[in-house]
């Protein structure tokens, strides 16, 4: 998956494994967004983020960054 092009998004040498996190911490977008019913409230809580940084990460999944599906209609939102 390629992130690399969201700005909540980094990835560190040595930092699980080289994964992309979300910046400052140890969460992969991927988990955050297998949880995403749960609300964002719920999410920046459980994961000790910020639920700016949570909506971010919902925003750039509906951009289609971290896709791997080159389908058009995977992601439809726009950002608020």
């Amino acid at each position: 998956m390629d992130w690399t092009d969201c700005p909540v998004i980094e990835v560190v040498p040595g930092k699980m494994s080289g994964a992309p996190v979300l910046r400052h911490s140890r969460v992969r977008p991927q988990d955050l967004l297998t949880n995403l019913d749960e609300g964002p409230e719920w999410m920046a809580d459980a994961f000790g983020l910020s639920i700016d940084d949570v909506r971010q990460v919902a925003w750039c999944r509906d951009q289609g960054y971290g896709r791997t599906d080159p389908n058009p209609a995977w992601g439809q939102a726009t950002r608020t």
